[in-house]
């Protein structure tokens, strides 16, 4: 099965965040497209659309193939809060897709968002084997790691570098 993708606008070398979130995309439609194809003999079987869909989308979350894993983040606040700690950032009103950080850096929103969806991926990816007074030790460290929907790639940053300092000692 071959995807093809159509945009209505054409994208220049200068909006590098922007193609590097479309080739993510396009990888992912294309792994998703695969799965599809291997089981769509199964799931043209199932006469209503609404009841295809769901089979579909419980196949994509349950999914093993590949050694591909999805895993859901909560994306709450993470276009809003500047993934370099300093806290809530602000909308450029005339072009949304950037955005003011409080120490004054210009900066797009959509790239940092994503480094702070990506930090809550692996903030808890890295507590979650640790016993329970470890995993406490650091969260005492760095507060702001208990509360996932307020973690931005910063804390990750202090997160590691703390786990760093525990392994050595």
């Amino acid at each position: 099965m071959q995807t093809v993708s159509s945009y209505g606008v054409e994208i220049r070398k200068q909006n590098i965040p922007i193609r590097q979130t479309l080739e993510i995309y396009r990888q992912a439609v294309s792994y998703l497209t695969e799965i599809y194809e291997q089981v769509w003999a199964e799931l043209k079987m199932i006469p209503e659309a609404k009841k295809r869909f769901n089979a579909a989308e419980h196949l994509i979350h349950t999914t093993n193939r590949k050694g591909m894993r999805i895993s859901r983040i909560c994306a709450w606040n993470t276009s809003r809060l500047a993934y370099d700690g300093s806290g809530i950032v602000l909308r450029d009103w005339r072009n949304h897709s950037l955005c003011a950080f409080q120490t004054g850096k210009r900066y797009n929103c959509d790239l940092s968002a994503s480094y702070n969806i990506g930090a809550r991926y692996f903030i808890r990816e890295l507590l979650k084997p640790l016993p329970a007074t470890e995993r406490s030790l650091l969260e005492a460290k760095v507060p702001a790691v208990k509360r996932r929907t307020s973690c931005v790639y910063a804390d990750l940053r202090e997160l590691s570098s703390e786990m760093g300092l525990l392994m050595a000692a």
